[in-house]
């Protein structure tokens, strides 16, 4: 570990970034206000959004957020640890790339806005002091074991769009990203990033578009591919639903839509069809091998022109957790009060069909 452990954990004020303008030192904030200046404009993690390639938001999402409009239905209920356990590691990945690096690692608790392009902002994890003297930044990342094979020659996209919003900002050639997907200091791996002018002036426009276009002007940008998000942004800033409303008329411009979402959907339930044919023909081919494996789980059959080459078939065993709810209601009643909630709206069920109006009743 380095020698000089507190250069890590303890914020320092020193002028890192020169004619850098500073927001706010977020080390004297509190949540909500610190919430407040990221409203002020673009931060590093809504640099990919911005650009389209991130995997948790779309420009549409961002935009409400960045307007403020107000959220009426809390579907992130459980990303508050997702968060809370990325900022607890952050110490521990600075830790380990000082330790691989022998660099000078420091805190820097500072909002920083661009000089010439205010709408950009950052708030960095760390800065690096590299031994020609020059500053870098260090940006603290961690995944699970599923994702490492992500890092292998370098970070994501959209932390990479990340990074290069960083170098933008605070006017440096160098971001270092680490990334901490185990717990084993085996499972660490870090990239180096240089700053590329031609990429850092896309970023920017595209930024500044986001921003100018439809963040200042109110105007929301277009849905993206990810309709599945897009329909979470809808609910979210939507509230409730209320059954108790009455049905809303739509005008006839809805009806090539209607008619197309029908065609799809009847076109998906074509395919499934094949779809369901195909699985079952895939069982019926199963059942020689079934016959012969018995309570065996595998068997093997050689492929008599390759030698040493074989098919396996497998029929690995797999349990189960079964919760027999109706007995713990009826047994253990206290329990199951405790343990068993419902939640008010977890999701809600589109459906669109052709109906007529009964005689002398309203649809």
């Amino acid at each position: 570990m380095p020698k000089n452990e507190k250069d890590i954990t303890v914020p320092t004020k020193e002028d890192y970034f020169p004619g850098i303008p500073v927001v706010v030192d977020c080390d004297t904030l509190q949540e909500d206000d610190w919430h407040k200046y990221r409203l002020l404009g673009i931060g590093g993690s809504d640099s990919p959004i911005v650009v389209g390639c991130s995997p948790f938001a779309t420009p549409n999402g961002l935009f409400h957020i960045k307007r403020g409009t107000p959220v009426k239905l809390d579907m992130d209920t459980d990303k508050w640890f997702i968060f809370e356990y990325g900022h607890a590691m952050e110490d521990l990945v600075a830790r380990m790339f000082a330790h691989k690096t022998g660099f000078e690692v420091l805190v820097d608790t500072r909002m920083y806005r661009h000089p010439k392009h205010s709408f950009m902002q950052a708030n960095i994890d760390r800065v690096v002091k590299l031994p020609d003297g020059k500053i870098a930044i260090l940006e603290c990342k961690t995944t699970t074991y599923f994702n490492k094979d992500a890092w292998k020659t370098g970070p994501p996209r959209y932390y990479e769009i990340q990074c290069r919003h960083y170098m933008a900002v605070c006017n440096v050639d160098v971001v270092y990203i680490a990334c901490i997907f185990g717990n084993t200091p085996a499972d660490f791996v870090c990239h180096r990033i240089d700053r590329d002018y031609d990429l850092e002036a896309e970023l920017i426009e595209a930024e500044r578009d986001f921003w100018e276009n439809h963040v200042m002007v109110g105007i929301a940008p277009p849905y993206s591919a990810d309709a599945e998000k897009e329909i979470e942004v809808l609910r979210k800033h939507s509230g409730k639903a209320d059954p108790t409303l009455p049905p809303i008329q739509l005008e006839s411009e809805y009806l090539p839509h209607v008619e197309q979402y029908l065609a799809v959907q009847a076109e998906r339930k074509r395919q499934e069809k094949i779809v369901d044919a195909l699985k079952e023909k895939e069982k019926s081919l199963q059942l020689p091998f079934w016959e012969e494996l018995g309570t065996a789980t595998k068997c093997i059959i050689p492929i008599p022109r390759e030698e040493g080459s074989y098919y396996e078939v497998s029929a690995s065993p797999r349990s189960r957790t079964k919760t027999d709810l109706d007995k713990l209601r009826l047994v253990y009643p206290d329990a199951y009060a405790d343990c068993v909630s419902v939640e008010e709206e977890s999701s809600r069920v589109f459906s669109l069909k052709k109906k007529k109006k009964k005689k002398g009743k309203a649809s």
